[in-house]
């Protein structure tokens, strides 16, 4: 390989440092080969330090533990970000290929971003690679074609098996959120739930990008394979392989929306569950204010009984000729001065009212104090109900001759 040059779109590289889903084909020339690329982000699980593997044992006791939701404090959600689950963590990796496929050998060119996680490195991509050869099923297929473009698909079942370990790892977290719901009413459980549900939508976007790879590989087929006389039996392996592929994708799209349907399902059963206890709550504070009006009630009975007592008490206790002899007041002077200050604290209290049918909205405050000059003048005009028939037999008559 050494002195080796290539001529590479540089789109490649771009497309592959910003992550960007790409694909497309170059320098095609029939019977001599072409250059692909294919960039797909996907994702890949990483394993949390000092956790085991679930089983359906440890799974199948979850309801009698206390589930502890992770990241909860988080307020922002970044859907590119690792996400930790239970037992995993979530990693979004790379893969980012450009063949060179000629008639007589093919190079594969890679882009590994730079990374302290568990990411695919070049090296464990060339191993899996290697390892293919060994494989009894892929050495057979090899045997039967030469056409490298089997072995670009061997790299992309490499992120299929990544896909289906990510949806494994979502099953068992999902399994415990929604045990944590049934067994328990922590609003945040529904935060974590929404967390996750933007997770698993970008998650669906990626498998989109993935399909379109796929299909674009089924589509672009190698031109150097024109001139080969296995062209067309190994055009029909290389359909059934991909057919193949697509097939496993469908299982993960349909995966991915089912799992997309439970935590909607189990985001209502949350909130079903809080307006269920709210319901209790005020149902439990309707009884008690219940119970204190039928005390008021009683209260006010009581005190209707002792009031005819309160009122003589309080007519015999007042010091006026009529009852008690050789005093200056009397129940005329009473009656005025009751009057007078009834009157009085009503004009006060309907002057201070912001607004009153007494006058119309928006009067200033000398407005509201003379109010009942106002008043008497407009019942003085008001029409009285004999003027107010006439005006409408004067007017049914107009209607008549018209």
């Amino acid at each position: 390989m050494l002195g080796t040059t290539f001529e590479i779109e540089p789109f490649f590289f771009s497309s592959s440092t910003n992550w960007i889903p790409s694909r497309y084909q170059e320098d095609a020339k029939a019977g001599y080969g072409d250059h692909i690329t294919v960039t797909l982000p996907f994702i890949c699980t990483m394993r949390k330090s000092g956790t085991r593997p679930e089983s359906i044992s440890s799974v199948g006791s979850v309801t009698s533990q206390k589930f502890a939701p992770p990241m909860l404090e988080v307020l922002e959600i970044h859907t590119q970000a690792p996400l930790e689950l239970t037992h995993e963590i979530l990693l979004q990796d790379l893969l980012a290929i450009h063949m060179v496929r000629t008639r007589d050998s093919s190079t594969i060119i890679s882009y590994h971003p730079i990374s302290n996680l568990q990411k695919t490195s070049a090296r464990r991509l060339q191993s899996l690679v290697q390892r293919t050869g060994n494989n009894v099923y892929w050495s057979k297929l090899f045997k039967k074609s030469r056409d490298p473009t089997f072995v670009f698909l061997t790299i992309l079942w490499y992120a299929l098996y990544a896909w289906d370990e990510t949806f494994e790892a979502l099953y068992w977290h999902i399994n415990k959120l929604e045990s944590a719901v049934l067994v328990t009413d922590i609003i945040n459980l529904t935060r974590e739930l929404y967390k996750v549900q933007a997770y698993l939508l970008h998650y669906q976007r990626l498998l989109q990008d993935f399909r379109k790879s796929v299909e674009f590989v089924r589509n672009t087929p190698n031109p150097a394979m024109d001139c080969d006389k296995d062209r067309d039996n190994s055009a029909d392996l290389l359909v059934r392989e991909v057919d193949n592929l697509l097939s496993e994708l469908s299982r993960l799209e349909g995966f991915g929306t089912q799992q997309s349907d439970r935590l909607k399902k189990c985001t209502w059963l949350a909130f079903a569950t809080v307006n269920i206890e709210d319901s209790r709550a005020m149902k439990r504070l309707t009884e008690a204010s219940m119970r204190d009006s039928a005390a008021m009630k009683q209260i006010s009975y009581l005190t209707m009984v002792f009031l005819p007592a309160s009122l003589i008490a309080s007519v015999f206790g007042m010091n006026v000729v009529e009852i008690n002899p050789g005093t200056r007041e009397t129940l005329s002077h009473y009656a005025e001065a009751t009057v007078t200050l009834t009157v009085l604290t009503a004009w006060l209290v309907i002057a201070m009212q912001t607004e009153s049918s007494f006058w119309p909205r928006g009067s200033p405050w000398w407005r509201r104090l003379v109010w009942p000059i106002y008043f008497v003048a407009g019942l003085r005009h008001r029409p009285t109900d004999k003027q107010q028939r006439r005006g409408s037999n004067v007017t049914m008559t107009g209607l008549d001759l018209v």
